[in-house]
């Protein structure tokens, strides 16, 4: 017979889509520059090349969860401008009133207000379910010994979006540590690994590369990146054309990272029982050894900003204008980033189009491919 089997079609389509992979938008940690982001996902949306799968630590956790809980729809409306001209002015006004007479805390309780008008009250799952986006959130743990990690509907599926977004913000000395909560079986919220408190996940893991590489297949990169780490390490975050102080910077970024993990080795060897010093030496060893190379990367213009400044408050007129910058700058790689990912979207597509001519109650095995083609098939309703 000439026709193939629907088992067949859809067995050939499901390996080409694991083989070939896929890709995945990372956000950076960067305090007020995580607008940014939007503009980036702006740009993208406009496109329909937002990949499925995003992750984002400290202020791209927001941005990641912002876009991971909205219907297509909801997200279009957010990102309209009138909307965000008054979103901004809001959230400044909010940031001013948390600082006003402190010196440098923000309060749990502060932050948590504000982010309950940014973030639905969903768990992983549920905004999964909602959207068809694979969140990632980056944790860091506050005590030493400890691993970090990455929050998703794969790992901690009952994990509330917003506690992970509001430890993945808690910049020490800055913001207090932050412990998780869950729903159990029947709704209700409750710890989540009780005793245990998480910090600022960009000081650990601010771009998951092996991780998402190995929860979903992902082998293509798109990082959008504003923490201030990159300018120093990267001689291309400044300018397209490197010059001497591009290059003076990177030489000088290597020399101190490679003095911080000879001194981490030995604080952790040799300062006995001093948890605390530990713990500095060995956030600051990990902030400097991480690695932030990607297949496209998408920069601000880092020296139009006082990068002193990242984590106080900004004018609503200036998160705008880092917005219409992200915005730009991620005009500029639409088309390598069409090229880049038109044949595991095609194959995408073709697994879907292949699903709807399924006989009617069949009951495929639960597959990442699966989980993706409920995305891609979310997005186009």
């Amino acid at each position: 017979s000439s026709v193939i089997p629907f088992d067949e079609k859809y067995d050939f389509f499901h390996r080409a889509s694991l083989c070939f992979g896929r890709s995945a938008l990372m956000l950076s940690g960067g305090g007020s520059l995580g607008h940014f982001h939007l503009g980036v996902i702006k740009a993208l949306k406009e496109r329909d090349l937002v990949p499925h799968v995003i992750s984002g630590s400290s202020a791209g956790s927001m941005v990641s969860a912002i876009y991971g809980t909205r219907s297509p729809q909801e997200m279009a409306e957010y990102l309209d401008v009138e909307s965000l001209v008054a979103e901004f002015s809001a959230e400044a006004g909010e940031l001013q009133r948390m600082r006003e007479g402190k010196v440098g805390n923000y309060s749990t309780e502060e932050v948590m207000a504000a982010l309950e008008r940014l973030i639905p009250n969903l768990t992983f799952q549920e905004a999964y379910d909602r959207t068809g986006c694979y969140i990632n959130i980056s944790v860091a743990p506050a005590e030493l010994h400890q691993t970090s990690r990455l929050l998703n509907a794969i790992t901690s599926p009952n994990v509330l979006v917003r506690d992970a977004v509001l430890a993945s913000c808690a910049v020490p000395g800055v913001f207090p540590s932050v412990a998780l909560r869950a729903k159990d079986a029947s709704g209700l919220i409750q710890d989540y690994l009780p005793g245990r408190r998480w910090i600022d996940g960009s000081f650990s893991e601010d771009f998951p590369i092996k991780r998402l590489s190995r929860l979903y297949g992902v082998n293509h990169y798109i990082g959008s990146m504003i923490n201030p780490i990159v300018y120093f390490s990267n001689e291309h975050a400044g300018s397209d054309r490197p010059d001497m102080r591009a290059r003076f910077r990177q030489w000088s970024y290597r020399n101190v990272s490679s003095s911080l993990r000879y001194a981490n080795q030995l604080v952790q060897r040799y300062s006995g029982d001093s948890p605390r010093l530990k713990m500095v030496a060995s956030t600051a060893s990990a902030v400097f050894s991480q690695n932030y190379k990607v297949d496209i990367a998408v920069y601000p213009n880092f020296e139009q900003f006082d990068l002193r400044k990242l984590i106080q408050p900004m004018a609503g007129e200036k998160l705008l204008e880092i917005f219409k910058q992200g915005e730009r700058a991620g005009w500029r790689k639409l088309g390598m980033i069409d090229n880049c990912t038109k044949i595991s979207r095609a194959l995408d597509d073709a697994l879907l189009a292949t699903e709807r001519r399924a006989v009617p109650g069949r009951v495929h095995r639960p597959t990442l491919a699966g989980h993706l083609l409920d995305a891609a098939s979310n997005d186009t309703t």
